[in-house]
C-alpha cells in the first residue's frame, strides 16, 4: 500500500531539514503563535489519488517547505539560502520511496506583510513524488 509510505517519507524530510537548516534555526510544522524572528515550517503533507479510475494502488505525495525572515524582512538573502541549502539536501541525498525521486513542483519568495503591519521575508518550494504501480 502506497499510502503507508506517508509517514517514512515525512521523518525523512523533517532528518534533511534539521540537517541542513543553519544550526539553532526552529523547524516546526505549524504557525507558532508567536513566531520567531527565523523559522522554517514544513506543511502541506497530501496523499491524493493517483491511479486512474481508482484501479491501482498510486498515490501522489506532496509537501512544502517554508522559511520565514523577521530580522531582515526587507532582504531575502536568508529565506534563499536556507531553501537552497534544504534543497540540495533532498534532492542530492537521492529521496526517493520505490525508485520514485522527489521533484519540485513551484518555488516562490516575496516580502509578505506580517498581522503587525511590518513585512516578512518568505521564500517555500513545493515537491511532490508519486509511488505506486
Amino acid at each position: 500500500m502506497t499510502l503507508d509510505r506517508a509517514w517514512p517519507l515525512e521523518q525523512s524530510v523533517f532528518s534533511r531539514v534539521t540537517a541542513s537548516a543553519q544550526a539553532g534555526t526552529l523547524i516546526v510544522n505549524y504557525v507558532p503563535d508567536t513566531p520567531p524572528p527565523r523559522y522554517i515550517r514544513l506543511d502541506g503533507f497530501s496523499a491524493l489519488d493517483a491511479s486512474k479510475w481508482k484501479t491501482a494502488d498510486k498515490f501522489r505525495h506532496s509537501f512544502m517547505v517554508h522559511a520565514f525572515d523577521r530580522l531582515t524582512p526587507k532582504d531575502k538573502t536568508w529565506v534563499v539560502a536556507q531553501i537552497a541549502a534544504i534543497h540540495a539536501a533532498i534532492i542530492a541525498s537521492a529521496l526517493d520511496v520505490d525508485g520514485q525521486r522527489v521533484r519540485v513542483e513551484a518555488y516562490q519568495s516575496s516580502f509578505d506583510k506580517d498581522a503587525a503591519g511590518g513585512h516578512t521575508a518568505h521564500a517555500f518550494t513545493r515537491y511532490s513524488l508519486q509511488i505506486g504501480k
